[in-house]
């Protein structure tokens, strides 16, 4: 029997009374199915080819891709989606999805790798929680088995490349990989120059998984995105669920390295030069000044550097923006 939650994960997930687990094994078509907390369900198959965590909702605001994942849910949970790996499936934090914000009263993806033990949010002892769950999930599988980590989010703003994805510091993509971005019709490659304190960096850094921040466009209210626009990477992640012949590509990513990670320096004499409404991957002309602090500012010299996730409306030692450049 279909557990009653599994049919409609994401909303039950935000209830107040939001089934919170462990619950016993469930087997539908041979998969075992059990709720291991709010928001964070496991499938297991017989003879799995792999460990998949698929996220999303990490942030409340960005429902396109937990409305995505919440019908792949149902679709296994019904038996009409066949599953070849081991997968957890999480909705990251789904108080702040039930209010339509970005968090509570904290950047839940900001407190990962064990900045959560400073907090005293809830965020925080959700970033414990979904650390503890996804090295258990991937620690009880075979040592011999592929560790994969998408991590799903949309942007606050519109982009110049649409669909783009962040891959960890010091970590790249496995050529199947690639290729499952170009059947996902993503249209960039963000090279991090830094660690950070993200879920995908966690699970990367301490769980040895080929892990990536997936851009999906922007944000848009629950129950509002048009699924035509998650179309092809929908296809692509099921065939990999499924071990399916995986549909065509229909991009090919642009390789970007992060230059610079700009900070905000000053709480008041601070300014980034920039409109409010200009999307990611602007291109920033030569000779622009684009931002202007006590310490002098930055004056962008080279040609071909693009901004990505501008935000000048943030506390002092935070990011205001990425400067990247294309990679040969």
């Amino acid at each position: 029997m279909i557990p009653d939650w599994a049919s409609d994960f994401l909303h039950t997930a935000i209830r107040p009374d939001a089934p919170s687990g462990p619950d016993g094994f469930t087997t539908v078509e041979g998969v075992s199915v059990r709720l291991l907390g709010v928001g964070i369900v496991e499938f297991l198959p017989d003879d799995p080819i792999a460990s998949v965590v698929v996220s999303a909702a990490v942030h409340g605001n960005e429902t396109a891709p937990a409305e995505m994942l919440d019908k792949i849910v149902a679709d296994l949970a019904a038996g009409t989606l066949d599953l070849r790996v081991r997968l957890l499936a999480i909705v990251g934090n789904p108080p702040a999805v039930a209010i339509g914000k970005r968090f509570v009263e904290e950047n839940l993806n900001r407190l990962f790798r064990g900045v959560h033990r400073s907090s005293t949010t809830d965020e925080g002892r959700r970033a414990d929680e979904l650390e503890r769950a996804v090295a258990s999930f991937f620690d009880a599988g075979d040592d011999s088995l592929r560790r994969l980590h998408y991590e799903l989010h949309t942007a606050i703003r519109a982009s110049e490349l649409e669909r783009f994805v962040i891959l960890p510091f010091g970590f790249d993509l496995a050529d199947d990989q690639l290729d499952f971005l170009r059947r996902s019709d993503v249209h960039a490659v963000l090279e991090s120059n830094l660690p950070a304190p993200t879920f995908s960096f966690y699970a990367a850094e301490s769980c040895r998984a080929e892990s990536m921040t997936i851009e999906l466009g922007r944000v848009s209210p629950l129950g509002a995105t048009d699924p035509a626009r998650l179309r092809a990477i929908d296809g692509a992640l099921r065939a990999v669920l499924a071990d399916a012949p995986p549909p065509p590509f229909v991009s090919e990513p642009i390789r970007f390295r992060v230059e610079h990670e700009l900070m905000r320096t000053s709480a008041t004499d601070y300014e980034l030069h920039l409109a409010p409404d200009a999307p990611n991957f602007t291109l920033i002309e030569p000779g622009h000044r684009l931002i202007s602090d006590p310490d002098g500012g930055l004056v962008v010299d080279e040609p071909g550097r693009r901004i990505v996730f501008p935000n000048a409306d943030v506390p002092v030692g935070h990011r205001v923006a990425l400067l990247v450049v294309p990679t040969p």
